[in-house]
């Protein structure tokens, strides 16, 4: 039973996976965040936001053009009148004679001072517009973080699938040894069966490797928008940086920082509120023309056939709201308040990222540690191993020993690769908190 059921998982996986795998497309690192950022409905959103306050900063659309507008009208008079004489006894109905009268005008209007209302809020909405563009830029660096994790997850899968497929070839050679130990009769048939049992079990754990690489791979299918059952491959060639710094991080971090930098943005876009509450009480001037013609006919010829008539108006219009009942006063506290917190909130934001660096370095200097740590540990493991198959195959020692030098083999090469993908998931935090994903 177990003879055939290791064989049949066996060639399964390290036959038809493996030519399957050499069939699918190699999915780069940055095609992968190429697609997730085209296909983000998250990033369209943004995009959009930014779309939306850049129309708030064009000139025709802030009131620092004129205003033109045009009217018309058109309307018919007929009137009908009774008189009654107290010495005639009979009413007498008199119809006035109906008339048409049209009339066209044009009028316009110009801001010549509103204390710099309109520039400040034109400033403010180019400070929304850099929020905006920040924003954008913060939410393709969250889409390149969530696919960069993904994307080491299924490289990870891929190399510890690999790893136990050199141990299932360790096992399936030791298994084929005590078959032919066995038909030989040079051993009795408890070698093979424990020889099949520790293939069956590297087998098994073959499936749940090559299970959790489906989710891995499903998972990163989703961050990037399409369809979750795509197969692909993915780069295996992952190193650790050895040139990174301290100073690199903790430095560019209080200056690309997105989060901080939305912050500040948002100081910003308020300093302007003040400006404009103040300008609420100050003169507004403007001037104004209109041009207009009247047109006038009457049906019944008695007196005048039509006339017609034109007139332009030319003048300045002036308005000073000298109180307000308090209400821009208590804007302005609101506003000052508001500044405040801003303010406080930078400073937190920028402790965090100050503590946060710190712990990051802190880990990825542990993580290094214990990956060279790891690596000699390997070593010393790879050379257990060898001396004890030379043993085993001179028949010095039993399957036993054999296999707990091969579990220990196997155990020292997946902790190197899970100590190496550690070190590059803080890596990648670490560019993340510092702003430098994207560069």
């Amino acid at each position: 039973m177990f003879k055939y059921l290791s064989i049949f998982i066996v060639i399964i996986f390290l036959t038809g996976s493996s030519q399957f795998s050499f069939a699918q497309n190699v999915l780069t690192l940055e095609e992968a965040k190429t697609i997730a950022l085209a296909n983000s409905y998250s990033i369209q959103l943004s995009e959009n936001e930014v779309n939306i306050s850049q129309e708030n900063t064009l000139l025709f659309k802030t009131g620092y053009k004129p205003t033109l507008g045009l009217s018309s009208g058109i309307n018919g008079n007929l009137k009908n009148s009774i008189f009654k004489n107290f010495s005639q006894p009979e009413s007498i109905n008199t119809w006035i004679a109906p008339s048409i009268d049209l009339n066209v005008r044009a009028a316009a209007n110009y801001v010549l001072w509103d204390a710099k209302r309109i520039d400040n809020q034109v400033a403010q909405n180019i400070e929304r517009e850099k929020l905006a563009k920040i924003s954008l830029r913060a939410t393709k660096e969250n889409i390149a973080y969530n696919v960069e994790n993904a994307y080491l997850n299924v490289a990870r899968m891929y190399e510890n699938i690999a790893l136990l497929e050199e141990s299932i070839a360790i096992s399936e050679k030791r298994k084929l040894r005590a078959q032919y130990a066995f038909d030989y009769g040079s051993a009795n048939k408890l070698s093979l069966l424990n020889a099949e049992v520790d293939l069956n079990r590297d087998s098994v754990d073959l499936l749940k490797f090559h299970q959790s690489l489906s989710i891995a791979k499903r998972n990163l299918n989703l961050i990037l928008n399409r369809d979750h059952n795509i197969e692909f491959d993915v780069e295996h060639n992952f190193q650790i940086d050895n040139t990174l710094s301290f100073e690199q991080f903790y430095e560019t971090a209080l200056a690309n920082n997105l989060q901080l930098k939305q912050a500040h943005q948002n100081l910003n876009i308020s300093a302007y509120d003040q400006k404009i509450n103040d300008a609420n009480l100050k003169p507004f001037v403007t001037a104004n023309a209109s041009y207009g013609i009247n047109f006038l006919d009457n049906t019944k010829k008695n007196i005048l056939d039509y006339s017609i008539g034109d007139g332009l108006r030319v003048g300045l219009s002036a308005s000073w709201n000298l109180f307000d009942g308090g209400r821009t006063k208590k804007l302005n506290e609101i506003s000052e308040l508001r500044i405040k917190s801003q303010e406080i909130q930078i400073e937190q934001i920028e402790d965090q990222i100050k503590l946060q660096i710190s712990n990051a370095w802190g880990q990825y200097q542990n993580a290094l540690l214990v990956y060279h740590l790891e690596e000699k540990a390997l070593s010393i493991a790879q050379e257990n191993f060898i001396r004890t198959e030379e043993r085993f195959k001179d028949g010095q020692i039993n399957s036993i020993d054999f296999r707990q030098a091969q579990l220990n083999l196997l155990r020292s090469k997946l902790s190197v690769a899970s100590a190496k993908f550690d070190a590059k998931f803080i890596e990648l935090d670490l560019l993340q908190l510092s702003g430098n994903l994207l560069l």
